[in-house]
């Protein structure tokens, strides 16, 4: 588990900063698993173009091996003789995040505040995930949380003003069962962990709230917001024509794409020293 300390200018007293969490599943195999390349162009080309946006990916960066195959390749690659032969499995793996989808990640680089390997990842004979490798190439070592969940702060500033925000990022657990299940299961799984904004994969939901918390100020009461999001997936389920795992588990039908969270940024009156502020927090999903 790690921090990212992340300093933002604020270029207006009033701005919007949009966080878009990511379940990305990549893979070349666009067809057979459901990986949904197009949606994936698409979103680059919004991330790109908007100056005030930033990404955290929740795991399950690429549609890799997942904790039962990563256990069998270790008794496979066990005995000494068969070493050769997982460094050249891989270079191979590795050649292939070079050439396919870290050239896409390079377009955004410089947006990505977050990331965490999840359930589906590679680990390569020297002890570095796919993540961590993705992130190091990309020149963003900072940016790798952990296998599971790690934080990131956020700094914002303009002039001699600031505030921050704290984000936790975790993978989740658990089944994929009806909305409210898991809008309490995230809430349930990140008690003892304070932020002010959680977000979670692994069930493929799609969705944003927010609660609001009261505090005693100085000299009165005081409310903030605390968020809550999944991030979604751009892995579709369901095929035309094809038998596919969601099937066989009989699993129902989830939305592709990600939530857009946005944090309202305002500057304060006297009764806040004139400093920044968080106003509010919305989403869309």
């Amino acid at each position: 588990m790690n921090v990212n300390f992340c300093d933002i200018q604020v270029t207006k007293y009033r701005e919007k900063l949009t966080i878009i969490p990511i379940e990305l599943h990549w893979s070349r195999r666009t067809s057979s698993n459901g990986f949904c390349n197009d949606t994936w162009k698409r979103l680059l080309k919004r991330i790109e173009s908007d100056p005030n946006c930033r990404v955290v990916f929740v795991g399950d960066l690429i549609d890799d091996d997942r904790p039962s195959m990563r256990a069998k390749k270790a008794v496979i690659y066990a005995d000494s003789d068969r070493q050769s032969a997982r460094e050249e499995a891989d270079n191979d793996h590795r050649d292939r995040l070079d050439k396919y989808l870290i050239p896409d990640l390079k377009r955004i680089k410089d947006k990505i505040i977050g990331m965490v390997d999840g359930d589906h990842f590679r680990i390569y004979a020297n002890g570095m995930t796919s993540t961590q490798y993705i992130a190091a190439v990309l020149k963003i070592p900072k940016a790798y949380l952990g296998e599971r969940m790690g934080w990131i702060k956020l700094s914002f500033r303009r002039k001699k003003d600031s505030t921050t925000m704290d984000i936790f990022l975790r993978h989740g657990r658990g089944g994929t069962g009806a909305f409210g299940n898991d809008v309490n299961a995230l809430i349930r799984q990140n008690q003892g962990f304070i932020a002010d904004l959680y977000i979670g994969g692994h069930t493929h939901k799609q969705w944003f709230i927010k609660v609001p918390h009261l505090y005693c100020g100085r000299a009165d009461i005081k409310q903030k917001l605390v968020g809550y999001a999944r991030a979604g997936s751009l892995l579709r389920g369901f095929m035309y024509g094809k038998t596919t795992y969601a099937e066989i588990a009989e699993y129902n039908p989830l939305s592709i794409g990600c939530p857009e969270i946005n944090i309202h940024l305002i500057r304060g009156d006297k009764k806040n020293n004139g400093n920044l502020y968080i106003e509010d927090m919305t989403g869309l999903t």
